[in-house]
């Protein structure tokens, strides 16, 4: 006869034994589709990570652009702070027509309008087309004019000195010095332009 406890040990043995037979005769394609669906897991977590670290750099660049547009804004605004100073200035007319270099000489302006941040003067082309139309009324077509300028005199007569002895050198081309009996600058009256703003 056999004792319960005999009779224990072997029903755990024969259904041990039963429940490795059925894993060893387990369908292979069940191991496939769980394997196939580890990986998938896996590139969907992958995909993810990769998503969000593109998120997160995308974010912190429309950050970045933010600053910079901010800085600029305020740039911007600093540079339309403008001051009256006096300035000295000169022009120089290069007719492509005869081949003529005008250069006024030296003048200085009471007051001209001047930028706070960079002391640039505004208005800059306005004086340069001063030059060119009186050009045109000594009947010199064609030309193209710019303006040099410095609060101090002295250094921009160097400037002067420099830009017209290499004018004079160039043998294709004839010099001629507009002395201030002929022409003088004017002050421009600097408005400061405001988009939407349709005040004449």
């Amino acid at each position: 006869m056999i004792s319960s406890k005999h009779f224990l040990t072997l029903v755990c043995g024969a259904f041990l034994c039963f429940a490795l037979s059925v894993t060893a005769s387990a369908d292979p394609t069940d191991k496939a589709t769980a394997k196939a669906q580890k990986e998938q897991l896996k590139k969907e977590a992958k995909a993810k990570r990769q998503a969000e670290k593109k998120a997160a750099k995308a974010q912190r660049q429309a950050e970045r652009d933010k600053r910079l547009a901010e800085k600029a804004k305020i740039q911007a605004e600093k540079d339309k702070e403008v001051f009256l100073q006096p300035t000295a200035l000169f022009g120089v007319g290069i007719s492509f027509t005869d081949s003529v270099v005008y250069q006024t000489e030296v003048q200085e302006l009471d007051t001209a309008w001047i930028t706070k941040t960079h002391k640039f003067l505004m208005d800059r082309s306005l004086y340069s087309l001063q030059l060119q139309f009186w050009m045109e009324q000594q009947g010199v077509k064609n030309s193209i004019c710019t303006v040099l300028f410095d609060k101090k005199k002295n250094r921009l007569q160097k400037k002067w000195n420099k830009i017209s002895k290499r004018h004079q050198q160039n043998e294709a081309q004839r010099f001629k010095v507009v002395p201030l009996s002929d022409f003088r600058f004017k002050t421009e009256e600097y408005r400061p332009i405001t988009i939407g703003d349709d005040t004449p």
